[in-house]
């Protein structure tokens, strides 16, 4: 059954968590995740998208609408970096949670725009440092129930970053979705990752969702990673990737400018937050990856 959109709220697109009334995983008993599956299907990637919203909330109430979905999850944490890992017979969720303006460390990791190199390319200073931070534990919590399990990784905006590089560094990963990424590495690291994981990696992006922007791919040769999903204002999913006025690149290139406008509307300086922001909202995502997969299967 097709579900209402939800109301594009800034509330929302900052604290997804204080959207206390959405219900996580909300029909997972009709459509079952599947361990083996080797695309990214639309019933797995809304599976990733509901634990990458999920990501949001403290670990108490989070473990417990994880474990009503049938998934056993843990959180894990290094410094400012915090992912969930959630298992189930057959298959292992890792959910990252994304950017939280409150905390500071998540705010540097999004401004440090320089690359570093990796073990393919280069990637994102702040992402790759990130990661680092957490992935120690992480990987203490992940190996043994990877041996019986499948691996997939998703996380929205931060997170979906943060997924990115989770999953290419994982030897094991089986697939990864993400929902509002930013760019996350060089030309050199996009042609590698998409050459080892082709349709196992799926990349939504909901309208003109400024975050998807950025960094651009000029003065650093920025590049996306993972087959576009692209949602049309009325929530349709599609693989075209809209025309976009150039107004975007050349007002919000420099981040110092979605900078002003976020902080313009928490002091109430600004008024009405524009829809590139408003995209950004993961509840619409969730929603939108479920309809499609309603009307497609």
């Amino acid at each position: 059954m097709q579900r209402p959109r939800p109301t594009p709220d800034l509330q929302f697109v900052f604290h997804p968590e204080a959207d206390g009334g959405y219900r996580h995983f909300d029909g997972h008993d009709t459509v079952p995740f599947d361990p083996a599956a080797a695309t990214m299907t639309r019933a797995n990637a809304w599976w990733l998208a509901e634990a990458a919203l999920l990501a949001y909330w403290d670990p108490d109430p989070a473990r417990q609408r994880f474990a009503a979905a049938g998934l056993d999850a843990a959180i894990v944490e290094g410094g400012d970096t915090q992912a969930y890992v959630a298992s189930m017979p057959g298959a292992v969720l890792v959910a990252f949670r994304g950017t939280e303006p409150d905390r500071l460390g998540d705010s540097f990791d999004d401004a440090r725009f320089a690359l570093v190199p990796s073990t393919r390319g280069a990637v994102h200073a702040g992402f790759h440092n990130a990661l680092d931070r957490v992935w120690t534990p992480l990987v203490e919590k992940l190996t043994p129930l990877a041996g019986s399990r499948t691996v997939w990784f998703s996380g929205h905006s931060l997170g979906a970053a943060l997924a990115t590089l989770a999953a290419d560094r994982f030897p094991a990963t089986a697939g990864v979705c993400t929902l509002g990424s930013p760019r996350v590495g060089d030309r050199t690291f996009a042609a590698a990752f998409d050459a080892q994981f082709g349709a196992r990696a799926a990349r939504y992006v909901n309208d003109a969702d400024i975050v998807t922007h950025l960094p651009t791919p000029f003065p650093l040769p920025y590049q996306h990673v993972g087959q576009l999903r692209q949602i049309t204002p009325d929530g349709r999913v599609t693989g075209q990737a809209p025309a976009l006025a150039h107004f975007v690149q050349d007002i919000f290139g420099n981040v110092g400018h979605l900078q002003d406008v976020v902080h313009g509307l928490q002091r109430g300086t600004m008024r009405h937050a524009p829809d590139f922001l408003l995209d950004h909202m993961p509840r619409g995502y969730t929603t939108d990856i479920w309809n499609d997969h309603d009307a497609h299967g």
